[in-house]
């Protein structure tokens, strides 16, 4: 049975070490954001058409993470990748629509609950079901996909706000084709749906008001908070906004201008968030907000850019998985996060949204590692680059391989049978296969590829069937 509530009601590799936050104060808030199909080159620092101000102040304010990876290619995986520090495909969530977030896995809204975090999940949650009721989005009520309900209030998350899956970018309940209902609905809760009524105008804009209502409860009760928020869009079904078509003055009929609108519209939500950290006050270190994209732009014909690199979504080349993403804090201009790290830095090293989870619980006074954690805490490299630990990252979808240290990347796909070795550091667009001048340094890396995804299949074959 559906409860439905009223808008208004809604308020509420080894070398690494832990970071320094455990000699600092905590962090009163973190938020997590993540765009969907986003490319490298969709910001206006890589490409001046577009209108994203505020995005480009988050990245000059704070420290781009200049070769920031997500786990895998398409969305689903990249997410369970983030909420638990280890790679999708130990928990059997290899592509979109597949698989769901297993009871077992430890999440990061439970670690920071344990921190006395109150935590809040906003937007696109597509890492299982939210109902087996009724028939929702794409796999939601279907007698087949029962199994694979798993919402966001079973995994830590006090406050939720999210669609299983995708919905157009304005007016989120309303086919863009004929205007009838879209079939995908916001949920609050086991069986608690909000009125599709009130769901109009920019889908991000919905996001983060719900988003920025949360945070405002939260210090208002004196309380940390933990938010993430994962927009839709620029995910296909892209759809105009008048409004931010004629501020912008694009006509709103092709596809790309109603992309840099929708750009634009994120923009906007973006700094709306900033302004709500900015708020938060006391004897902390400052809120801090984490910025990325869950892989690369849409097909071909998209259009989404990658700034020159070579593939796109649902590739392992450098545009499917290199994905724009920084690390911001409030405060004044000269605000330093953990009394050192400055402004307008650059990492320049490889990370991953495997790195997110214990990066997080780094802000907060460090994290330790488990068996099977794909993932490392990015603080202690933030402040001490020259100290970098060495991690190794290994990716996977469908017949694709690759596997990526400091400075060279293999890529396969074809399961691995044949190789080609890029010299990633000097040649991000992937133009050189160096395979064949290097056969030695591209045998050492498809050892150590396959001596990785053996664990991963050890791993997911091990677990529990009762835990799936």
């Amino acid at each position: 049975m559906l409860h439905l509530i009223a808008v208004a009601a809604i308020v509420p590799m080894a070398g690494h070490a832990s970071g320094p936050g455990a000699c600092q104060g905590i962090p009163p808030a973190i938020v997590l954001v993540m765009t969907d199909d986003q490319g490298w080159g969709d910001i206006g620092l890589r490409d001046p058409s577009l209108s994203t101000p505020e995005l480009d102040a988050l990245f000059r304010e704070g420290v781009e993470l200049a070769r920031f990876y997500a786990a895998a290619p398409v969305c689903s995986p990249t997410r369970a990748s983030v909420l638990t520090g280890r790679h999708p495909a130990r928990m059997g969530i290899d592509g979109a629509n597949d698989g769901h977030l297993p009871r077992a896995e430890v999440t990061l809204a439970e670690e920071m609950k344990e921190l006395e975090y109150r935590t809040g999940f906003f937007g696109k949650w597509h890492l299982g079901t939210l109902t087996r009721e009724v028939k929702d989005s794409n796999r939601g009520g279907r007698e087949k996909h029962a199994a694979h309900y798993s919402p966001p209030w079973e995994h830590g998350f006090d406050v939720t706000f999210a669609t299983e899956a995708k919905v157009p970018t304005y007016d989120p309940m309303r086919s863009p084709k004929d205007g009838t209902p879209y079939g995908t609905r916001y949920w609050t809760g086991p069986g608690e749906v909000v009125e599709a009524d009130g769901l109009t105008g920019d889908d991000s804009a919905l996001v983060v008001d719900r988003t920025v209502a949360f945070l405002d409860a939260a210090r208002r009760d004196g309380e940390r908070a933990f938010a993430v928020v994962w927009l839709h869009s620029p995910h296909e079904p892209v759809v105009e906004n008048p409004e931010r078509t004629k501020e912008l003055e694009l006509d709103g009929t092709s596809a790309r201008d109603r992309y840099v609108a929708c750009l634009a519209d994120v923009d906007r939500q973006v700094g709306r968030l900033k302004a709500a950290l900015r708020e938060y006050k006391g004897e902390h270190d400052p809120p801090v907000l984490i910025f990325c994209s869950d892989n690369g732009p849409e097909h071909k014909k998209g259009p989404g850019t990658t700034a020159g690199l070579r593939g796109r979504k649902r590739d392992l080349l450098e545009g499917g998985i290199r994905v724009p993403a920084a690390i911001w804090w409030a405060g004044e201009a000269d605000a330093t996060l953990y009394g050192a790290l400055k402004r307008g830095g650059a990492y320049p090293w490889p990370a991953t949204t495997s790195d997110l989870f214990h990066t997080v619980l780094g802000l907060t006074g460090g994290s330790d590692r488990r068996d099977g954690d794909d993932g490392f805490d990015l603080n202690s490299d933030l402040l001490f680059p020259e100290e970098w630990g060495g991690a190794t990252y290994g990716f996977l979808h469908k017949r694709k391989r690759a596997f990526l240290s400091e400075r060279w990347k293999i890529h396969s796909t074809d399961e691995g049978a044949t190789w080609a070795l890029y010299d990633i550091a000097a040649d991000p667009g992937e133009a050189t296969d160096l395979s064949e001048r290097e056969p030695e340094r591209k045998a050492e890396l498809v050892a150590a590829f396959e001596a990785w995804h053996a664990e991963v299949r050890r791993d997911r074959e091990d677990a529990p069937a009762a835990s799936r």
